[in-house]
């Protein structure tokens, strides 16, 4: 399956060693997300570090270790996808536009995300974290 992720996803699997975490150094699944996100992790260091309790150094060496299981989508190849993104959710969440055109630009795609403003939107299948948890037959 391939699976955009949202930002807030990302930033906790960057926060502290959690479900979200071993999800996504584990799967088989594909994970993708724009690249828009290290610009908002970056413009966010200051206040990621503080929660994390990491220092630079292990902030970055997170962020590249969690690089290796989750590919970064260019804005360019999200670009012709913009403005179908933005009649399904820029009305709901601008921010979100960006989450949309991957999804669109990944036939067969789904989100995961943990935000309810993705449920007002019927186009692209989501998933929060409870549904990424892989269950036992």
């Amino acid at each position: 399956m391939i699976v955009i992720l949202d930002a807030n996803v990302f930033v906790s699997a960057l926060l502290r060693d959690s479900e979200t975490r071993r999800i996504l150094i584990s799967s088989d699944d594909v994970f993708l997300f724009p690249e828009i996100i290290l610009e908002e992790i970056e413009g966010n260091r200051d206040e990621l570090l503080k929660k994390s309790g990491l220092t630079n150094e292990e902030f970055d060496g997170l962020i590249n270790r969690l690089l290796n299981y989750v590919s970064v989508i260019s804005l360019d190849v999200l670009l012709p996808y913009r403005d179908e993104a933005y009649k399904v959710i820029g009305e709901i969440d601008v921010k979100d536009v960006p989450y949309i055109a991957a999804a669109l630009a990944f036939d067969g795609s789904v989100i995961w995300s943990n935000d309810r403003h993705f449920e007002k939107q019927a186009r692209i299948k989501v998933f929060k974290t409870k549904d990424m948890i892989p269950t036992v037959d």
